[in-house]
């Protein structure tokens, strides 16, 4: 390539001038902007579209002139009719013009504007005489082209000086971390970009380590699980190498951020592996982290317990219990969000009346069920959490 030049924008369409006396050039038209280059690649003059270009006509008038003249189609439904970068005339098109051409058919018509919209449509036609919307106004603006290249030069100067395009480290994320204790260790993670509909969703495993930190085991507890194993059983320190404990036969972890702890103990003489805690979801965290990790360590290992019945209904009965609340609950606010409906269609009733009315005793009802149903749906979300 002889020379190469950055548009900095998706080109839509380009066409040449060099019609003598006019200086060849190259036009470019852009999504919202428009480029004259010369041939040597030095840029000539550019506009600056406030819309999306759709559609580029480059034309020749039929006289001397040193101006490029060409008609550019926005997606506004507009026609712009320039000479050079200066903005002659303005129509408006019933479609989005996506092609332009000059036709000439015969000797009566002559220099018609041919155009092809988005839906397939081809209109031919001429403009008329007189622009029938506004007229330009004209820009009386004063520009100090040395402070503006002054600003640029300094805004480059702060680009250069940037050792990266930013970091994560300055911004704040908001995360919601509900009251319950964890019951397993995986983690579901969403994300989701406001103003837009992009989303994603991840799940990974969070380091034991990270969940737990080593405290003194407890021998008394209230929910108690056995593993029998096959195999001798894994001395605690190398089965949970990351934690502190020289104790091979016992180890405690306590929940970081509660005041809830787990112990593990093993017999080495009966080969079995005893979790006990107070706290019935963590049982099912560290039991599933303890024979991962002796599968892991001991290939075909053979691990069974015998779950108590009790610590099955017991959580039954709880899920029980919420779900019947969460019925109470929707029911409360399926009756306020009725009552709010019934007090809104009687205060449209009484403003259509022409005679004034005080409505402070509505408006008290109105907000006591307004709160019920804020107070209630806070209730009802807090126990789905």
């Amino acid at each position: 390539f002889d020379w190469t030049f950055n548009l900095g924008d998706t080109c839509i369409d380009m066409a040449m001038e060099d019609t003598p006396p006019i200086q060849p050039s190259i036009i470019c038209l852009c999504r919202y902007m428009v480029y004259c280059l010369t041939t040597g690649g030095t840029v000539r003059w550019q506009i600056r579209l406030e819309q999306v270009g759709t559609a580029l006509m480059v034309y020749n008038v039929g006289k001397e002139s040193l101006s490029v003249r060409l008609c550019v189609a926005t997606s506004s439904n507009t026609l712009l009719v320039f000479s050079d970068n200066r903005l002659l005339w303005n129509s408006q098109t019933e479609d989005v013009i996506v092609s332009l051409k000059l036709s000439n058919f015969n000797s009566v018509y002559q220099h018609v504007l041919s155009m092809l919209s988005a839906e397939g449509r081809v209109s031919i036609g001429y403009l008329g005489t007189e622009p029938n919307l506004y007229k330009v106004p004209v820009d009386n603006r004063f520009i100090d082209f040395k402070a503006k290249i002054q600003e640029m030069r300094e805004v480059e100067a702060t680009i250069k000086d940037t050792g990266s395009v930013g970091s994560t480290e300055s911004v704040k994320i908001p995360f919601f971390v509900g009251e319950t204790m964890p019951s397993s260790t995986t983690v579901n993670f969403a994300a989701h970009c406001s103003g837009s509909q992009a989303s994603t969703v991840i799940s990974f495993r969070v380091p034991f380590s990270a969940m737990f930190a080593e405290t003194s085991p407890e021998r008394n507890a209230t929910y108690k699980l056995t593993l029998d194993s096959d195999h001798s059983c894994i001395p605690l320190n190398t089965l949970f190498h990351e934690f502190q404990t020289e104790n091979p036969t016992s180890i405690g972890f306590r929940v970081h951020g509660y005041d809830a702890s787990v112990s593990v103990f093993t017999a080495h003489k009966s080969n079995r592996y005893r979790i006990q805690t107070d706290h019935l979801q963590l049982l099912n965290v560290v039991v599933t982290e303890v024979m991962e990790r002796v599968q892991a360590s001991q290939e075909g290992v053979q691990l069974h317990a015998n779950v108590p019945m009790g610590y099955i209904t017991t959580k039954l009965e709880e899920l029980m219990e919420l779900e019947s609340k969460s019925r109470v609950q929707e029911k409360v606010i399926a009756d306020r969000s009725k009552e709010m409906r019934a007090i809104e269609a009687l205060i449209l009733s009484k403003t259509r009346n022409t005679k004034p009315e005080t409505f402070e005793h509505i408006d008290l009802l109105y907000g006591e069920a307004h709160d019920q149903v804020i107070q209630t749906d806070a209730l009802l979300e807090a126990k789905t959490l």
